[in-house]
């Protein structure tokens, strides 16, 4: 099975385009205003996130009005559900440019496993000029898993940035699925381990930050633990947060891991 979050877009400063209308930038990322994901491969429960920009629309003073269909076919060209049409009116107060945006999947836990292909259409209201994009994406077998990770301002991942500033708080968010549970407490028991690593490579603290998550009163219905960790920031540099972890339950055990990369920045002065 497959759901679909809304078709969303953002305002950007850059100059006036002419010319057709295209599908720019395409990369795969995590999350809305995330870095790019160099993983192309997804499991079940994830999160596919496209974004581009959209190039050559015609602005009627600050505002521009197109629409965005989004197809999905298997290995086979079987469609996944019916065309998603998402309606966009912006006002861009900044001037003319291209309009990035992003079309997210869910890719919920019965997902078969196979190779996807994701097809977006963008017509400019306007003048009705049409672009087009596909990109192929891989969904793997289910199992233990970190996945749909992003940072946020908040707790509740209100406001997903990939960039801070000095003196703030960050929460780096994720969920664990595929855990082992006791079979007595029907609990299960996760192991975190984080470390920062700096541009060069170099862990910004002598030992990884580990925590041992047990007896958390997960739902023996939830099949995903939701956590976040908070980030204090203190400097500011280009870094990767890698993050293991380890299902304590499981006979070999498993692990999974992710690394993102983030950027801080100094605070305004």
């Amino acid at each position: 099975m497959w759901a679909t979050l809304t078709l969303a877009g953002l305002l950007t400063v850059a100059p006036a385009q002419t010319g057709d209308l295209k599908l720019t930038n395409d990369r795969v990322t995590y999350g809305p205003s995330g870095p790019v994901r160099k993983d192309q491969k997804f499991l079940p429960g994830d999160i596919y996130f496209l974004s581009f920009d959209v190039d050559g629309l015609k602005f009627d003073g600050a505002k521009v009005s197109y629409t965005l269909n989004m197809d999905l076919v298997d290995s086979k060209g079987k469609s996944m559900f019916k065309t998603i049409t998402g309606q966009r009116e912006l006002l861009a107060v900044q001037g003319a440019g291209p309009i990035p945006g992003w079309a997210p999947i869910t890719i919920e836990q019965d997902t078969a496993p196979g190779e996807y292909t994701l097809k977006l259409t963008a017509i400019d209201n306007a003048t009705k000029k049409s672009a087009t994009l596909s990109r192929k994406f891989e969904v793997g077998e289910k199992g233990f898993s970190v996945v749909r990770v992003f940072m946020a301002y908040g707790t509740g991942g209100e406001i997903p940035t990939c960039v801070g500033s000095v003196g703030q708080l960050v929460y780096f968010h994720f969920r664990v699925m595929g855990f082992e549970r006791d079979s007595k407490t029907k609990q299960p028991s996760v192991q975190l381990e984080m470390r920062l690593l700096d541009e060069a490579g170099k862990p910004t603290l002598e030992k990884p930050i580990t925590q041992d998550l047990k007896n958390q009163e997960v739902p023996e219905s939830f099949s995903f633990v939701p956590l976040w960790m908070d980030l204090a920031l203190t400097k500011a540099g280009k870094y990767t947060i890698e993050l293991k972890v380890t299902d304590l339950l499981s006979k070999d055990k498993k692990t999974a891991t992710v690394s993102y990369p983030f950027q801080v920045v100094d605070a305004p002065k």
